[in-house]
């Protein structure tokens, strides 16, 4: 397959996907201003994972998680089912 061209059926699934992906209307959040949480938190969780914690925190909502360590380092906003 090396040197050849994707096939035109699965550019133009990419292509659509694309599309309805910006119609979902995903608001999109500033981070810079959270990585200061984001940085304290470092030595409990990955930072993919602190994440997911400080924007639950600004948005002043809940996360749902399966990670139990993620739950454990933020019991204020993190949920297990």
């Amino acid at each position: 397959m090396k040197g050849r061209c994707r096939p035109q059926p699965l550019r133009e699934q990419a292509l659509r996907a694309f599309r309805e992906f910006d119609e979902l209307n995903v608001e999109e959040v500033p981070v810079m201003a959270m990585l200061p949480a984001v940085y304290a938190l470092r030595h409990n969780v990955s930072a993919y994972d602190v994440m997911y914690v400080v924007l639950a925190r600004a948005a002043q909502c809940s996360l749902l998680t399966l990670d139990a360590r993620v739950a454990a380092s933020a019991p204020d906003c993190a949920l297990l089912p």
